[in-house]
């Protein structure tokens, strides 16, 4: 096998697919009706798609700074009501909203998907 492919990175692209094929009507979802946006305490580079899923609001996000630079962002979301939980998909953790934005971190080019229930 000098020239196969490693089964680590084969596990990998695995788990990649099963998540896109999974996340799949999120991904392809409508631009939602609600503005939502990312902002990172320090100035690093963050991004953010928000999209409209079957089951809630999804916001893919990523923290892309070339300079790896870790982050702490909030990110705004109209409407989102205070005590609201927020999922991290595939993190088993939650977030508790304040009115109107969430917090939470970006190791260097970490990406974080989240969803905001209906």
């Amino acid at each position: 096998h000098q020239f196969g492919v490693p089964q680590a990175n084969r596990d990998a692209l695995r788990q990649i697919n099963e998540q896109i094929t999974r996340l799949a009507p999120a991904i392809l979802g409508a631009t939602p009706q609600r503005a939502a946006s990312i902002a990172a305490e320090g100035g690093a580079k963050l991004d953010l798609l928000a999209r409209d899923g079957p089951d809630g609001l999804y916001l893919f996000t990523v923290n892309y700074d070339e300079r790896l630079k870790a982050a702490k962002a909030t990110l705004q979301v109209e409407g989102l009501a205070a005590g609201s939980e927020v999922a991290v998909v595939d993190e088993n953790r939650t977030l508790k909203a304040d009115a109107g934005f969430f917090t939470d971190t970006f190791a260097p080019l970490a990406v974080h998907i989240y969803r905001v229930a209906k």
